[in-house]
């Protein structure tokens, strides 16, 4: 017998996100410490896409991936998360989230591996060993795996934090900032990784960064962030990611390009401002027992 088609979180009664939408954000706006630093976000996360965002220091790309990840909360608007194969939940289903290496604390007395399987429920148990062992390999870590990660350089722990996303085997990976710290080589590795992941595992991928460079042959969709999230062309960023007023207003050409849009459907999703109260579904690479805390006072980045 054949099996019924699974419900789309966004279908048959909310029609404003694409069905296939994995996260969107339908007119949201975000406070920090009484100061706007994102307003009228149209946005949402596709399956099988490497969505890059470009925009200078302080435009608002961590806010953005921090809101999408259900780790602050929009202070207009609507959001909804739709896992794979699920129904509309009103809270983040598991992502995973390398953030900027200068927001994570590398003093603790842990190993490679240790730091790797904390995203895994069992990480003893063989499946999940396996996995773990998996993600040390694929990031050319195994034969640092019983290292402390203190005693590691900046580029070995950028590393670490890459192979504890790829062991939480999300449907959707977030990486601020990923190639800092990386050599040209461990760059390139990286890029040739996000796109197997893609094109394999259907895994949604969303990266921030200020200078693009080979990031925007990798991608399919480009997003301008300084305030507003702003789809345009991606061979456009080179030429726009360095102006923090070029994001305000959308390029004259993408009007043009209807393949790089990512704009909503003609319908209304859930709202959904829940955080949830697991930290690994949300973050593989912050400590979230602040993260909540912090939410109001930091800077946006």
């Amino acid at each position: 017998m054949t099996s019924p088609p699974t419900q789309s979180c966004c279908t048959p009664y909310h029609q404003r996100c694409n069905p296939q939408s994995l996260i969107c954000c339908r007119s949201v706006d975000v406070e920090l410490a009484g100061r706007l630093v994102l307003r009228d976000v149209d946005f949402e996360v596709l399956p099988a896409k490497i969505q890059l965002f470009v925009g200078p220091n302080g435009g608002g790309k961590t806010s953005l991936f921090r809101l999408l990840l259900g780790l602050i909360e929009p202070t207009r608007g609507e959001i909804a998360w739709c896992a794979p194969g699920a129904k509309r939940s009103a809270k983040p289903f598991p992502m995973g989230y390398v953030a900027q290496r200068t927001r994570a604390n590398f003093r603790y007395p842990v190993t490679v591996r240790d730091v790797v399987g904390m995203v895994r429920r069992t990480p003893k148990a063989a499946s999940d060993a396996a996995i773990v062992e998996e993600a040390l390999v694929r990031m050319e870590l195994d034969a640092l795996a019983d290292r402390p990660i203190s005693e590691l350089s900046g580029g070995q722990q950028q590393r670490v934090l890459l192979a504890r996303a790829l062991a939480m085997r999300a449907p959707v990976i977030f990486l601020d900032e990923p190639t800092t710290g990386l050599d040209s080589q461990s760059q390139g590795k990286l890029l040739e990784l996000l796109v197997e992941l893609r094109d394999q595992k259907q895994t949604a991928i969303l990266l921030s960064t200020h200078h693009p460079g080979d990031m925007i042959a990798i991608a399919d969709l480009g997003f301008l962030v300084h305030r507003s999230v702003t789809p345009v062309p991606l061979a456009s960023l080179d030429d726009h990611h360095a102006s923090p007023h070029a994001a305000m207003e959308p390029t004259s050409s993408f009007a043009k390009t209807p393949s790089h849009a990512s704009r909503m459907h003609t319908s209304e999703c859930t709202s959904h401002h829940s955080i949830s109260p697991k930290t690994e579904n949300q973050s593989v690479a912050q400590n979230s027992s602040s993260s909540k805390s912090q939410s109001s006072t930091e800077e946006p980045t």
